[in-house]
């Protein structure tokens, strides 16, 4: 054992292992979805009594279809955005145009 005083500005091999472990941890990228990368907002619909009575019948009839995992409205409402994301702007139009 050492009988000089500890320095304690000195870097020590602990120190240093530890240093360079913090910034390897910070450099490397796990591929994990961050809350930050996709942020959820509450947004809120008003629905009339039918567009709400359809909306539970594709609920049910989607739950019935699905073997594992039974899918919420919102969920229901997310696949929806994206299936009409990948549709042609005018058939989502005329769509709309049939509601009056």
């Amino acid at each position: 054992m050492s009988k000089g005083k500890i320095n304690p500005g000195a870097s020590s091999k602990l120190s240093s292992f530890v240093v360079k472990r913090q910034q390897n941890i910070e450099s490397e990228t796990h591929g994990f979805i961050t809350p930050n990368k996709f942020k959820k907002i509450t947004k809120s619909f008003r629905l009339s009594t039918m567009d709400l009575e359809k909306l539970n019948k594709l609920v049910s009839s989607v739950n019935k279809e699905s073997p594992y995992k039974n899918y919420t409205e919102s969920e229901i409402l997310r696949g929806l955005i994206q299936l009409c994301s990948k549709l042609a702007v005018k058939k989502v139009l005329t769509s709309l145009q049939e509601l009056g």
